[in-house]
């Protein structure tokens, strides 16, 4: 298992980066692998919101085909990068879509 995939079991369960820690690699070299594991998850987030924000060139009549409003997509795209806009954006329309179904807003 690679570092950068240890790290991020570790800081799931709260252990930190210590339980992790091979006795073999020194410290500094697990710091800068943790490091680089943060850049690569930072540029996959990037790169996440990049081949979002390709829905913002459809038109306004494609988006509804599709079950989203503009609104709905500028805010998911408003989010902080570490929160998957295309999660909230499902969550946000599926609301919405159930409440034009009970008759609560208007098409």
């Amino acid at each position: 298992m690679e570092i950068c995939e240890q790290y991020k079991a570790a800081e799931e369960t709260n252990r930190g980066v210590y339980s992790v820690a091979m006795a073999s690699i020194s410290w500094p070299a697990i710091a800068m692998r943790v490091i680089a594991c943060k850049i690569r998850q930072r540029r996959s987030y990037r790169a996440r919101r990049r081949a979002f924000r390709g829905l913002l060139h459809l038109d306004d009549k494609m988006l509804w085909d599709i079950g989203v409003t503009r609104e709905e997509l500028l805010s998911a795209d408003a989010l902080p990068l570490s929160i998957s806009a295309a999660e909230e954006l499902n969550r946000v329309s599926l609301m919405r879509r159930r409440k034009e179904k009970m008759g609560g807003l208007p098409r």
